[in-house]
């Protein structure tokens, strides 16, 4: 158990890998969190935009647009 808690300390700060390589994969972890807080954003502001007065269509279209936005952050 000691072990284990020691090896996950160890390479969550990096001691053991070079920190070339450990702030390459900070960078990702950080690049992949923005792109998820974007798509987030995204679905929260199609969640806002729908009013009880909007047709279906203004509904669907509205989501169409934020979606298109969305699929083209996860490519």
């Amino acid at each position: 158990m000691l072990e284990d808690k020691n090896e996950m300390i160890a390479l969550l700060t990096g001691v053991e890998s070079s920190k070339k390589s450990y702030y390459t994969e900070l960078k990702k972890t950080v690049d992949m969190l923005q792109k998820k807080n974007m798509q987030l954003e995204i679905m929260n502001e199609v969640m806002k935009s729908i009013k009880i007065d909007m047709t279906l269509e203004e509904i669907l279209n509205n989501m169409v647009d934020k979606l298109k936005i969305l699929y083209n952050l996860i490519d």
